[in-house]
């Protein structure tokens, strides 16, 4: 019998489970009451993960043997899987009572009382194993995970760096693994890499370390680097889901939007999952497929129902679709599942203003201060409160403008207001417009946005500070506060006249200035703009003079469509429409109207007072709920459906346009016979 015995124990610990059972059973049969049997019988059923069976097994030894601490720790394990886990403590607790220095013991107490997230009982059960055993691999390797759960971050390091010192080649490179992400998750990412670098010292032959390196690289912004890890990660496992997301979200950020779209099916094809389902549906996004976009968006959340990102995207889906109900709904469960979530306040705020929803809308716009790097960026650095709408009277407060162009010129429109409620208005602004806002605003100080900032900022009689965006929660409260003005800021008067002159030389009829697109050309933006070859309506109309207005270069563009409707666009190479935006007020305040989009040239005239003819979507925030501009009430909109194209809009304005003229050549022609 003990030869056999012994056998069996030799195929136990070889893993040939069922061969080493066999015999155990035949042992049985001639000694049932063999606790040493029984409790084998239990081992093997724990590596045949038959727990359940092996509580019982292990349990008749013990009611034989009481007196064995081995039977006890044994006993705990399949407890412990099994979910029974005070069970399992109790039975480690007495293999200790019985053997108090039992490393295992303590150990797989340790290890129990991890899986309870009881992490502090569980690194001092990991301590006594090691103090007893002190070669004990597992015991270190469990106690630096330990230690990383509770944020210990040297103490993980070096216990990580003894069980590397310990283990075999398949235990030092899941310790290098634990060790690589716990630099990179501390900020070490140069560690993290080197540690990878130490496992493709082992093996070449693991996926795991290409994958992880190639995401640590990501974050670095080494991306081709990144690429290349990834692409052996696939290399080495073909069904590496996490090496295809990767892939898919680097191609996606990078504008391959096929090659995302690819990588993202593939990861989807091997494990379905949210990630690789949202991944997919922000490529489809990109590619205008708003249908496929939002299916995978929610498939996204099928899987996984509090996954924010994907209620965020599919919030954005809607907002562009002109359906900002539905946009609401899914941002207020982005908003549900992570409350701090600043993209989805700040596009609830635009839909909310979409709506008219003034109230709300204004609240939810203080977010976009907490937002990614670009508006973070326009965050200043300056020591006083932010204003809290109390009242100004014998104040002196720091208006600092935020944003683009556009919105400076936009919100502007409050600057009046606040001068008037305060005893002494500070602005700061980008140094383009200083000049047009001193002249425009002559009770006020305009100094230009510096880092550091201008010493003027920094002054101690400055009570108050307020970023523009925010000032129109407080001074825009309805559409009905908005003043019915015909433009807040004043051009040069010499430079006016000048381009007045200038401007009247070229002709009879309407003088037109005309933009047709941002400078800043983007796949989630190019949806606002057209191209000026298709203005073909607008631009044939007799007796119009046109004025180029587009603050790039653009010569191109004008001459393709100069030659398509054999016209004339006039474009003053003596003024840089970019940098020197006060000669741009001048020669725009000299035009009889502007034609563009929702850009910051729009913006120019809607402020001096030219009349606009907007081109714009449904989705248009600045709208506010409304048919019009209430910043500009000058301006006249031509709105583009959603799911329409520009065709109409361009035709509806070249109709208003036409009928202007018309108006225009009448008026002439009447003030000739008077005279």
């Amino acid at each position: 019998m003990h030869k056999q015995f012994q056998r069996a124990i030799e195929l136990q610990q070889a893993g040939q489970f069922q061969d080493a059972e066999k015999i155990c059973r035949r042992i049985l049969k001639q000694h049932p009451r063999n606790a040493a049997v029984l409790h084998l019988l239990g081992v093997i059923a724990i590596g045949m993960q038959r727990h359940a069976e092996a509580v019982e097994l292990i349990g008749r030894a013990i009611s034989i043997d009481n007196q064995s601490p081995e039977f006890y720790c044994n006993l705990g394990i399949p407890l412990q899987q099994l979910g029974r886990f005070t069970e399992a403590i109790a039975a480690f607790s007495r293999a200790i009572e019985l053997k108090p220095d039992f490393a295992e013991a303590f150990h797989n107490m340790g290890e129990t009382l991890l899986r309870q997230e009881h992490i502090d009982q569980a690194i001092s059960c990991f301590k006594l194993a090691t103090s007893y055993k002190a070669n004990y691999y597992q015991a270190h390797f469990n106690l630096a995970n330990a230690l990383m759960a509770k944020g210990m971050t040297e103490e993980a390091i070096t216990a990580f760096g003894r069980a590397i010192e310990l283990g075999n080649p398949a235990e030092k490179i899941a310790a290098l693994l634990n060790l690589a992400n716990l630099l990179h998750l501390s900020g070490r990412a140069a560690e993290a890499i080197n540690t990878y670098g130490e496992i493709f010292k082992i093996t070449t032959d693991d996926w795991r370390p290409y994958a992880n390196m190639g995401t640590t690289l990501i974050e670095l912004g080494r991306i081709d680097e990144a690429i290349a890890f990834l692409e052996r990660a696939i290399a080495v496992n073909p069904s590496c889901v996490e090496a295809y997301s990767n892939l898919a979200t680097i191609f996606h950020n990078r504008g391959f939007t096929e090659k995302a779209v690819e990588y993202s099916s593939k990861a989807l094809a091997m494990q379905p999952n949210a990630v690789a389902y949202n991944n997919l549906g922000a490529s489809y996004s990109d590619l205008k497929m708003a249908d496929k976009a939002a299916e995978c968006f929610r498939k996204a959340i099928e899987l996984q129902p509090d996954f924010v990102d994907a209620y965020f995207n599919l919030g954005n889906i809607f907002l562009k679709r002109g359906e900002p109900h539905t946009a609401l709904e899914n941002y207020n469960k982005a908003i549900i599942f992570q409350p701090d979530h600043a993209d989805a306040h700040w596009n609830r705020s635009l839909a909310l203003l979409t709506l008219g929803d003034l109230e709300q809308g204004w609240e939810e716009y203080e977010w976009r201060m907490r937002q990614g790097p670009f508006h973070k960026g326009d965050v200043r650095p300056f020591p006083y409160p932010f204003w809290d709408g109390s009242s100004l009277e014998g104040k002196t407060i720091l208006v600092w403008t935020e944003q683009g162009i556009g919105d400076d010129l936009l919100f502007a429109s409050v600057i009046p207001d606040v001068v008037a409620a305060c005893n002494h208005c500070v602005i700061e602004t980008e140094h383009r417009l200083v000049s047009l806002y001193a002249r425009s605003f002559p009770e006020a100080e305009v100094v230009p946005r510096l880092d550091p900032p201008h010493a003027r900022t920094l002054q101690p009689d400055i009570q108050w500070q307020i970023p523009a965006g925010s000032l129109a929660r407080f001074f825009r409260a309805t559409t009905d506060s908005f003043p019915r003005h015909h433009g807040y800021l004043t051009p040069d008067p010499q430079r006016a006249a000048f381009w007045k002159d200038r401007i009247n030389a070229l002709g009879n009829g309407l003088k037109v200035g005309i933009a047709w697109r941002s400078r800043l050309s983007q796949k989630d933006r190019d949806v606002y703009y057209t191209e000026l070859t298709g203005w073909g309506s607008i631009l044939s109309i007799p007796g119009v003079t046109f004025v180029n207005l587009q603050y790039d270069e653009c010569s191109e563009e004008l001459i393709e469509a100069e030659q398509c409707f054999g016209i004339h666009i006039h474009d003053f190479d003596d003024i840089d429409h970019f940098n020197d935006l006060d000669e741009v007020a001048a020669l725009t305040s000299a035009l009889d109207l502007v034609i563009a989009p929702s850009i910051s040239v729009a913006c120019m005239a809607g402020a001096l007072g030219i009349p606009v003819l907007k081109l714009t979507l449904s989705i248009d925030w600045s709208t506010l709920g409304t048919q019009a501009m209430p910043w500009f009430p000058d301006t006249q909109l031509f709105i583009k459906p959603m799911h329409g194209n520009w065709k109409p809009v361009i035709d509806g304005i070249a109709a208003e346009l036409n009928r202007l003229s018309f108006d225009r050549s009448h008026q002439n022609l009447t003030g000739n016979k008077s005279a």
